[in-house]
């Protein structure tokens, strides 16, 4: 998903608790995508750490679970 979106501009998503895969276009919140099984919001501290060691820049937004690269 994230090569993807880079290729078309973007860099940074957000994933709902339900899963939902969230981008911004033109100021607005676009779902693109889903990931099933994501984890519950009490194990987010623990993914950003190893999101971080795959080198993505991640923290938790009322949102949602942010992502950059």
């Amino acid at each position: 998903v994230i090569t993807d979106l880079h290729s078309r501009g973007h860099a940074t998503l957000t994933i709902s608790e339900n899963g939902s895969i969230l981008i911004e276009e033109n100021e607005e919140a676009v779902t693109h995508g889903s990931l099933a099984d994501f984890p519950a919001k009490s194990y987010w501290n623990q993914l950003v750490q190893v999101l971080q060691r795959d080198g993505l820049s991640a923290k938790i937004e009322p949102t949602g679970l942010q992502l950059t690269w």
